[in-house]
């Protein structure tokens, strides 16, 4: 934890106070917060009215928990189609050949007509 957003002299942090809700301090850090919740009804409202909102959250968002992931964001698939396409780029080596080109066009490289083309050594 750091410092940032400590509540004045109580080493209690809004990083505490969130990861209260969500259940992901240790006990002993939870019973800290808890005593500081006590101690302060403002704060403990307030970190009430934050679990309210974690509920209605994941309830209005449990329907989209259970979908699939579109095949467009499967990072699996992505992953596995990019290896296969640097596989077959350098089948010995499994590494993508290097790509170089020259620019070219009117402008001779400037931003204004850029044009990539394949770099043919002379």
């Amino acid at each position: 934890m750091n410092n940032i957003g400590v509540i004045a002299g109580h080493g209690i942090a809004e990083e505490d106070l969130q990861a209260y809700i969500d259940g992901a301090l240790s006990r002993d850090r939870r019973v800290a917060v808890a005593q500081y919740l006590l101690a302060h009804p403002d704060v403990a409202r307030r970190v009430g009215a934050y679990a309210i909102q974690r509920v209605m959250l994941r309830a209005a968002l449990a329907d989209l928990a259970d979908e699939m992931v579109p095949p467009q964001l499967d990072l699996e698939r992505l992953i596995r189609e990019r290896r296969e396409q640097v596989e077959l780029a350098s089948p010995t080596t499994g590494e993508a050949a290097p790509r170089r080109c020259r620019a070219s066009g009117p402008h001779n490289g400037t931003r204004r007509g850029l044009r990539m083309t394949p770099h043919r050594p002379a």
